[in-house]
């Protein structure tokens, strides 16, 4: 994972964000195991993984409930028996169980089933992931060793992807749908390859499959919007890069617009006739005027038989615009 500097937006959708969403993503798409660490402005976190799950998340960022109390709400665990089970492990000292997870603890005394203990973590971990997107600059870096989570069973982790998106989506406001809607409407859209294997891999939320099955072979964004659900699963896929135009073949339109941002770019061009903006451009127009020009130039936006040159140039291309925005924004903040 590298570094990623962050717009004026704020939270989720701050550039820092959605590059530390996709690293996580392709972590899981890798099925990695091992530790993210990740540091803010409010400290120093951890992410464990474990074949592509995250199965822990520590730091700063605390859940807003302990798991027991957490389950005693839902109703998946007996207050009183919680009680006398922690009196008897408190006066037995040398009990092995006393310092085991509390997940694994709850389960070892019948106390809960395995099926709520693993709904309760994973509950907490997207609310402390959702926490960690908050913060306006993300910096990480994964470093591969056995992960040692604290759940029940790895296997029923939920994937990072599951929890990216959980996360991402509970954050879709009223005014994301509405932008999404004012600039895919009467499009034809389709998943990116990477798309694809992103949320194939979900298996949470019903809304998934609904998402999978319209975009197969593409569809017009107004048809494929079915419910609110699939409407935010479009606009974290969209800021994440993972929809492109269904007709998606190289235009001769995107092609002379990517060598004229080649020639641009070996020309020493500054960030404003880059980014194509007016001389007292804004922050938000800077930062709109970049998701425009990525919607036709970002290289996952390619088919997959797109010529390697094409897609190395596109990269490269895409990296010196998002450099640019960055510079640009640094310098308005400083102004």
């Amino acid at each position: 994972m590298r570094e990623a500097g962050c717009g004026e937006d704020k939270g989720p959708w701050s550039q820092s964000a959605i590059a530390f969403c996709r690293a996580l993503l392709s972590l899981g798409r890798s099925r990695c195991s091992g530790i993210v660490r990740v540091d803010c402005e409010r400290g120093r976190s951890g992410l464990v993984l474990n074949d592509g799950r995250i199965v822990g998340l520590h730091g700063p960022f605390r859940a807003a409930r302990a798991l027991g109390d957490a389950l005693i709400e839902a109703g998946q665990l007996d207050a009183a028996a919680h009680l006398e089970a922690l009196r008897a492990d408190h006066e037995s000292d040398a009990s092995p169980d006393a310092k085991l997870p509390a997940g694994r603890w709850l389960l070892r005394h019948g106390l809960a089933s395995a099926q709520s203990i693993d709904r309760a973590l994973r509950l907490q971990v997207e609310e402390q992931l959702r926490a960690l997107l908050s913060c306006e600059q993300l910096r990480s870096g994964f470093q591969h060793v056995p992960a040692q989570g604290p759940g029940i069973d790895d296997a029923s982790w939920p994937t990072i992807a599951d929890v990216v998106f959980d996360a991402l989506t509970a954050q879709v406001s009223d005014s994301d749908r509405r932008d999404i809607a004012q600039r895919l409407r009467g499009r034809r859209v389709r998943l990116t390859k990477r798309g694809e294997s992103t949320l194939g891999a979900l298996e949470s939320d019903g809304s998934n499959a609904e998402l999978m099955r319209v975009l197969q072979g593409g569809v017009c964004f107004d048809v494929a919007i079915t419910s609110a659900g699939v409407e935010r699963l479009f606009v974290a896929a969209e800021r994440l890069g993972f929809l492109r135009d269904a007709d998606a073949a190289v235009s001769g339109e995107r092609y002379r617009l990517l060598l004229r941002k080649r020639r641009q770019l070996r020309a020493g061009s500054d960030a404003h006739s880059l980014l194509e903006l007016d001389a007292d451009a804004n922050a938000g127009a800077a930062r709109r005027a970049l998701r425009r020009l990525a919607r036709d130039l970002h290289p996952d936006g390619f088919d997959a038989d797109a010529p390697p040159g094409l897609r190395r140039v596109a990269e490269e291309v895409m990296g010196d615009l998002v450099a640019a925005e960055r510079h640009l924004q640094e310098h308005l903040r400083s102004a």
